[in-house]
């Protein structure tokens, strides 16, 4: 499983961070050597709610920061 962790430093200061958006993204272990499909849930942390979805097909080799791109892309249209 992939975690990603968008957070706000205000001023750049550890003291007053703020989780905004926590990405969890997790194999779902239907895909092949070369492709994965993968399921994933996006929590808006100031507002409670989660979207989630899946990505089917991604090309493994492309690697974890283009999984992370597409589903960002997947999600804003």
């Amino acid at each position: 499983m992939l975690k990603v962790t968008v957070a706000l430093y205000p001023y750049g200061g550890a003291h007053a961070k703020k989780t905004l958006y926590e990405i969890k993204i997790g194999n779902d272990l239907t895909g092949t050597g070369e492709k994965g499909n993968y399921k994933y849930t996006i929590y808006n942390c100031t507002t409670e709610k989660a979207t989630s979805g899946a990505l089917k097909n991604f090309k493994r080799s492309n690697g974890a920061l283009m999984l992370v791109k597409e589903i960002l892309g997947k999600e804003a249209k």
